[in-house]
């Protein structure tokens, strides 16, 4: 249900429930009550606050609320997928304005405010060397100041667009290209001396072709694999606004799972197959997702008592609030009279066997009373 939410997005979850034709849904409301939804997101955990360590004791863990989905969810991804020749590292930002030690700041990003999850490590000169002896390829952007980062480079000169300088030890190489602003990369899968162009626009409306180094190239074609992800992530994203920090890394979390079965179910889906077919979304994915998720499962109704036999304009206890005798407010009495009691054929709150009779009597009907 969150993740047709996530799809079909109102600005309170209570419409999902309304009795507007144009607002509610008719399957959340065959699934369960709108108060079994609350009751859930209420109580709703992932793990044993009763084994949390204290905040002045050693071990403590500020991610224990959440910390058994994060170590299934990791070994989940490392088991069931296997990396194509180019990854993409980077970082995700997870928004939140409440109160949360884990909370930064980060006033160059999109998000300001929230959680900021690694996807990714800083690039370093001993991180490529040290992928490079596992036999891995690396490529990315680097801060001039940086350690090892070659000390001419950090002083490079000034230079027009597509102008570089670069310098190469065995297979590292450190890149400062003039693009808008300087971009400077280390690599250990490209050559220095390889070079390509590509288009950039003038101050006038036209395209001019400037020179740009291959290792830029290779940065500039396979860096945005997280940022793919993240657009996947926040096209659909479930969760309502909660006041708890931690559900919104649960959900996080939880929308990451979808998008990597979704990129999964992609990359293994047969070429014959898919040639046959219209194109397979991420909001089909997510549709059909939510569907089998919930099955056939469907709220508990709570059924009807049997139907009572009507008796014949008998005195008894009517199944509803008291009110007020039918016959004592009509003969003017000043004491106002209520009761449970009366007549469930004539449909009539009756205070007594006394009213009971003369109201009956009043109408043509003579009867004996049942109490």
């Amino acid at each position: 249900m969150q993740i047709l939410m996530g799809i079909n997005q109102l600005p309170d979850y209570s419409f999902y429930w309304s009795n507007n034709k144009y607002l509610g849904n008719q399957g959340f409301k065959e699934v369960m009550s709108v108060k079994r939804y609350e009751k859930l997101n209420q109580y709703i955990h992932c793990n044993d606050i009763e084994t949390d360590v204290p905040v002045d004791q050693p071990g403590h863990d500020k991610l224990h609320k959440i910390r058994p989905l994060i170590d299934s969810s990791l070994q989940n991804f490392a088991a069931r997928y296997n990396p194509n020749k180019n990854q993409a590292i980077d970082e995700a930002m997870v928004a939140y304005k409440g109160r949360s030690v884990a909370k930064q700041y980060i006033p160059s990003k999109p998000t300001k405010w929230g959680f900021k999850v690694w996807m990714s490590y800083f690039t370093s000169i001993p991180l490529l060397q040290d992928l490079l002896s596992n036999g891995i390829y690396g490529c990315g952007t680097i801060r001039q100041n940086r350690k090892g980062f070659p000390q001419d480079l950090k002083n490079a000169p000034r230079m027009q667009t597509g102008q570089f300088v670069g310098r190469q030890t065995d297979n590292m190489v450190g890149v400062v290209w003039m693009d808008k602003k300087p971009v400077n990369v280390v690599a250990s899968n490209e050559s220095l001396i390889e070079v390509d162009t590509t288009n950039r626009r003038q101050k006038d409306g036209t395209n001019a072709r400037v020179t740009r180094p291959r290792v830029v190239t290779n940065y500039q074609e396979n860096f945005r694999g997280v940022d793919i992800s993240d657009q996947l992530r926040a096209k659909y994203s479930i969760g309502r606004p909660s006041k708890k920090w931690w559900k919104y890394l649960m959900n996080f979390i939880i929308d990451l799972c979808i998008v990597n079965s979704f990129i999964v179910k992609a990359e293994t889906e047969v070429p014959q197959v898919a040639r046959t077919k219209k194109r397979y979304r991420q909001l089909d994915f997510r549709i059909n997702l939510s569907t089998q998720l919930i099955g056939n499962f469907a709220r508990l109704r709570t059924p009807a008592p049997p139907m009572r036999p009507r008796a014949s304009h008998a005195h008894l206890k009517l199944g509803r609030k008291r009110s007020t005798c039918k016959l004592c407010t009509k003969t003017g009495e000043k004491k106002r009279k209520t009761t449970q009691m009366g007549c469930e054929k004539c449909d009539k709150h009756l205070c007594s066997a006394e009213c009971h009779n003369t109201f009956h009597v009043n109408i043509g009907i003579g009867v004996v009373t049942e109490e």
